[in-house]
C-alpha cells in the first residue's frame, strides 16, 4: 500500500494506514507500506525524517508487514555537497530507523543534474538483492554511519559506511567473522564510484574514508542459513509502549524457573550510556517499570545484559508530544 510523496505528511500518513487496517479484506492483501523519502528537514540523518520513519515501521510490524522505500533521489538534485549528503542521509535513515526490505532511487534528468546520485547509486548497488541486515554500531556515530549486510545466496558480507563529516577518517572494522579482505569502493562529490582500496588482516581491517564519501567494503564469508521457525532463543524481552512517553515496561522471558540478574543500558544515536539499571527478574516471565521522563525525544537503544554475559538489544522511540 502506498502513500507518498513526504513524509512530513506522515501523521496524515498513519491514518490513512489506519483506516485500512480496519478492513480485514484489505489488510490481507497488503504486502508491504511504502513510503518515498523526501522531507522537510533536508533528509537531516536522524532528526524527524528518523522519528517519522520509525513511527511507520512499527506501524507496520504490528501487522507483519514489509516497509518500502519506493522513491528518493537525495532530495538536493546537484552535484555538490548537498546532493551527495541528500541521497546518504535519506537511504540511512530508511534503513536504520524503518528497517525496509526495498529501497529505489529515482533519477529525473541528465547530465551534470544527476551524476552525484548516480555516483552514489553505483556504491551502494554493491549491496546486492536478497540481503539480510545485521549489526553494525558506529563509535563515531557523528561521523561514520555504518550500517551491515550479509548475503547467504552470494557468500559476502558488506558494510555500508557513510564518512557526514568534512574530514577524513581513519575507519578500523572490529567484529567476529570478518573476511580476510574485503574490497572497499566509494564515492565523493563530483567523483565517480571508485576502487579506494582493501580492508584486510593484515592492515589491521583500517583505512582511510575520504571527507563526505559513501563507501562500501564487501568480501566474501561463509554464511550459514538459519531457518527462522528453529531459531528459539533461551532469553527474550519486549518493550511497551513503543514509543513511550514518562514510563516503559520492559517484559523479559526466561527459559527456566528461578531469579535471574540483569543489566538494562540504554544509549543514544551516539552510542553514549543516559541510563542504566540492574535488576532481578522472577519466575519464568516478569516484568519491570523504568522510568524514562529524563530522557529527550528521540531514538534509544535498550540493551539486556544477562547472567550469561547475551547482549539483547531492542530500538526505543520516546515521543512525548
Amino acid at each position: 500500500m502506498f502513500y507518498g510523496e513526504i513524509l512530513w505528511a506522515q501523521t496524515n500518513v498513519l491514518k490513512f494506514y489506519q483506516e485500512a487496517v480496519k478492513y480485514p479484506d484489505l489488510l490481507e492483501r497488503i504486502d508491504a507500506f511504502a513510503l518515498h523519502n523526501y522531507d522537510t528537514d533536508g533528509i537531516k540523518v536522524g532528526g524527524a525524517s528518523g522519528t517519522q520513519w520509525t513511527n511507520t515501521y512499527l506501524f507496520a510490524s504490528q501487522y507483519k508487514k514489509e516497509m518500502w522505500m519506493s522513491e528518493t533521489s537525495g532530495y538536493a538534485n546537484d552535484v555538490t555537497l548537498n546532493g551527495l549528503l541528500g541521497y546518504c542521509g535519506a537511504l540511512y535513515n530508511a534503513l536504520f530507523y524503518g528497517n525496509v526490505n526495498l529501497w529505489c532511487h529515482l533519477a529525473n534528468g541528465a547530465g551534470d543534474v544527476e551524476k552525484q546520485h548516480w555516483y552514489a547509486l553505483k556504491v551502494t548497488q554493491k549491496i546486492k538483492a536478497n540481503s539480510m541486515r545485521c549489526d553494525a554500531i558506529s563509535s563515531d556515530a557523528a561521523s561514520i554511519l555504518s550500517l551491515g549486510f550479509t548475503n547467504f545466496n552470494n557468500q559476502t558480507v558488506a558494510a555500508m559506511l557513510m564518512n557526514i563529516s568534512s574530514q577524513d577518517k581513519v575507519v578500523k572494522l572490529s567484529g567476529s567473522g570478518l573476511p580476510v579482505e574485503m574490497d572497499v569502493y566509494t564515492t565523493g562529490p563530483g567523483k565517480d564510484a571508485v576502487l579506494l582500496g582493501k580492508f584486510t588482516k593484515s592492515n589491521n581491517y583500517t583505512l582511510t574514508l575520504p571527507a563526505t564519501s559513501i563507501s562500501v567494503a564487501i568480501g566474501n564469508a561463509v554464511i550459514t542459513k538459519v531457518a527462522e521457525e528453529r531459531v528459539s532463543p533461551a532469553h527474550a524481552f519486549t518493550l511497551y509502549p513503543n514509543p513511550a512517553k514518562e514510563e516503559l515496561t520492559v517484559r523479559y522471558a526466561q527459559s527456566y524457573s528461578g531469579n535471574e540478574n540483569v543489566e538494562i543500558i540504554i544509549t543514544d544515536m551516539l552510542s553514549r550510556q543516559v541510563q542504566k539499571v540492574t535488576h532481578t527478574f522472577q519466575a519464568e516471565t516478569s516484568e519491570m517499570k523504568l522510568d524514562i521522563s529524563g530522557l529527550k525525544n528521540g531514538l534509544y537503544f535498550i540493551q539486556v545484559v544477562n547472567e550469561a554475559n547475551e547482549i539483547l538489544t531492542e530500538k526505543l522511540m520516546i515521543n512525548k508530544n
